[in-house]
């Protein structure tokens, strides 16, 4: 269900869509652990190579939903210094067209595969864990933040797959959301961000949990 309204949501924002990933794919527990063994870059990488997500953005940037185990849902920010396919073809003077992608594919490539690592990047990550929730500590929905680091963000809704692209819409690429806002029905896209998700049960929200500053 919520397929069909991202796809309508991000037609309206102009959000950069490269890609859909395979129907049907989800990623498994055994990729999920691959994938835990690697550096951010290679993770990023092999997500890349293997076709592991749900979106594809032409700034190499990926989307995940991993909605059996957790769920969980992760923004991989793209590790290379390199412009999209569409901004490399507009310098050249050629439209993008199936025609010029077709053309112009293995240059660019090439540009992708020899971009320099960026030295900072953002990933996001979306995470339920019922198991490990501990009071004032470690809340059971919770928003990663960046690399390395102990950040997690509580929320007071649990996220969609929906809710979690259109947050890191507003958050990464703020002239799409602007768009979404022009373009989208507002109380529709207010239902899907904030007022139409489910709230965390009570056992999981202590009032340790309250005093904090939370997304609610």
């Amino acid at each position: 269900m919520y397929k069909s309204t991202l796809r309508a949501a991000f037609r309206a924002a102009n959000f950069p869509v490269d890609c859909y990933g395979t129907a049907g794919w989800s990623i498994t527990s055994k990729e999920i652990r691959e994938l835990r063994e690697l550096s951010y870059f290679d993770q990023w990488k092999a997500c890349i190579e293997n076709s592991w997500y749900n979106v594809k953005l032409e700034d190499h940037s990926l989307f995940i939903f991993d909605e059996a185990n957790g769920p969980s849902y992760s923004f991989l920010h793209t590790p290379i210094s390199v412009e999209s396919f569409r901004s490399y073809l507009s310098r050249r003077g050629r439209p993008f067209t199936t025609r010029n992608k077709s053309e112009f594919l293995e240059e660019y490539e090439l540009a992708v595969a020899t971009a320099n690592i960026r030295t900072h990047v953002t990933p996001l990550r979306y995470d339920v864990d019922t198991s490990a929730y501990m009071k004032g500590r470690h809340p059971k929905a919770h928003l990663h933040i960046g690399l390395d680091n102990n950040i997690r963000l509580a929320l007071r809704r649990e996220m969609t797959p929906l809710s979690f692209s259109l947050f890191v819409m507003r958050q990464t690429y703020p002239d799409c959301w602007v768009s979404l806002l022009d373009r989208f029905d507002r109380p529709h896209l207010r239902r899907i961000v904030r007022d139409g998700l489910q709230l965390v049960g009570n056992e999981f929200w202590d009032e340790l949990d309250q005093i904090e500053l939370c997304l609610a």
